[in-house]
């Protein structure tokens, strides 16, 4: 007697259907539930049961693979939020800490009225995730577009146009070295007290704080005169640093407890000045470089080349180096120096009386000769590459000159982005576009970016072809994927 809806004589068994594969999966489900067979009506034995669910379950699981499948061809999918920002940044030639980030900024409350965003230059920062499926955020079915998020892209691709665009004359881009005293302000403590005393270079103690971390920019030595602006000009610089090691193996281990077998370890830095160059709350900051330092107290330098943005600086912070909120020069002076040791002024002290009192403990432990671990900075050198301007970004978008042809340009751009060789009548169909602009008033800079924003526009550009024969891919879109 049939009830609802089912019909046991008359159920397909061929799960490639659709309607067979819903309904056998309904089956299953009630089976699992043990809503069927009814209450009160013969039941069949738990063993049996068992081998029926797990049929079902292997033969469903197959078909739904099978359904998810492609039948072995690749088919069209767009680039991801993360590809997009990459491919932009090797097309464009971009460089800098956000295109060498492979994440995604996080959300801040900037102004602490619970309003959160991502304060950064990222151009994907306003894309929404990604839908992931099995853990993967490059599955074609899921990469779905929209007016929405084509507007993102659109609005990304003139972010980055923006930043491989620099049309005024060369800088003058000059080197700087700052020496002696490179930070010349905070963070107290033994920082500010060894400059005090030492006049020839600044010395790091204690290991820097994560971002997040509140400790007056402690184990940070950067420039003072630009820390608040950065560099000043977008440009490849060479950074060299000055430095010494001492005391890797030392006998204030009661109180510093260093890693005394291990080499100490310099690190250099970039970090956004436009968000506090010294600022352990910072997020933007990126470590650039790490060498291990030999601790004989010889001056030594280390240099390395890198892309810096405007606001972007250099610091320097000991990466191994021990951390102790408590140590201070009174206490090791008490220690390590009795002699010279006095005790704190009484709670009724003025200020006057507890600022000599901490200047004559950093004396006592400066001139008894400090044998604790420690790193000294000499100098910091920022040194523009030869090559630095015009930005390789600028000359692959418009020439080394004005008189590059644009269909010399827009061809080349085009078989970047399109990352294959482009027929003629294409590109001539972009070139057109770049030379009503020009005829129409537009600088030549605006004529082409609006060449450029066309092939970006382009399907060629945000997706990755499924293949022209039978989803067979060529050459070309394997490398793509790959």
């Amino acid at each position: 007697m049939q009830k609802n809806d089912y019909r046991f004589d008359t159920l397909g068994h061929d799960l490639s259907a659709v309607d067979s594969l819903r309904t056998w999966q309904d089956i299953l489900d009630q089976l699992n539930l043990g809503e069927m067979p009814p209450a009160k009506k013969p039941r069949p034995e738990a063993s049996e049961l068992t081998a029926v669910v797990e049929t079902l379950s292997s033969a469903l699981r197959e078909a739904y693979a099978r359904h998810r499948g492609t039948g072995g061809k690749a088919v069209i999918r767009r680039l991801n939020r993360i590809e997009l920002r990459n491919t932009l940044r090797d097309l464009l030639y971009l460089e800098g800490p956000v295109f060498r980030n492979l994440g995604m900024a996080k959300l801040e409350d900037g102004n602490g009225n619970g309003s959160v965003s991502r304060n950064t230059v990222d151009p994907i920062r306003d894309f929404p995730g990604d839908e992931l499926e099995e853990g993967f955020d490059t599955i074609g079915g899921r990469l779905v577009m929209s007016d929405f998020l084509l507007e993102l892209v659109l609005g990304a691709a003139e972010e980055c146009l923006a930043l491989a665009t620099h049309p005024a004359e060369k800088p003058d881009l000059e080197t700087r070295r700052f020496a002696g005293h490179i930070r010349t302000e905070g963070p107290g403590g033994l920082e500010s007290q060894s400059r005090e005393f030492n006049r020839d270079f600044d010395a790091i103690y204690q290991r820097y704080r994560e971002p997040g971390a509140s400790s007056n920019g402690l184990g940070r030595v950067a420039p003072s005169r630009i820390v608040a602006t950065g560099v000043g000009t977008a440009a490849r610089y060479r950074i060299t640093v000055e430095a010494s090691a001492h005391h890797q193996r030392h006998p204030w281990g009661a109180l510093i407890k260093s890693r005394q077998e291990e080499p100490m370890l310099l690190g250099l830095h970039v970090i956004n000045g436009r968000r506090g160059g010294l600022n352990d709350g910072n997020p933007e900051t990126e470590m650039l470089a790490e060498w291990p330092m030999i601790a004989d107290g010889e001056p030594r330098t280390f240099s390395i080349e890198t892309w810096l943005d405007a606001t972007w600086l250099p610091w320097i912070g000991w990466e191994n180096a021990p951390y102790d909120r408590g140590l201070g020069a009174a206490a090791l002076v008490e220690e390590f120096l009795p002699a010279a040791f006095r005790p704190k002024p009484a709670g009724g002290a003025t200020k006057e009386e507890r600022e000599a009192y901490e200047s004559d403990m950093a004396r006592a432990l400066f001139e008894g000769g400090y044998k604790g671990p420690h790193i000294r900075i000499y100098s910091l050198t920022i040194e523009p590459l030869p090559d630095a301007w015009p930005p390789k970004s600028d000359v692959f978008l418009y020439g080394a000159t004005n008189e590059a042809p644009f269909v010399e340009l827009v061809s080349g751009f085009a078989r970047r982005a399109f990352r294959r060789p482009v027929a003629a009548e294409d590109v001539a169909r972009y070139v057109a576009l770049a030379e009503g602009e020009r005829a129409a008033g537009r600088s030549r800079i605006e004529a082409l970016q609006t060449a450029y924003m066309a092939v970006l526009a382009s399907h060629r550009f945000l997706y990755l072809g499924g293949g022209d024969t039978g989803g067979r891919l060529d050459d070309f879109e394997i490398a793509s994927r790959l």
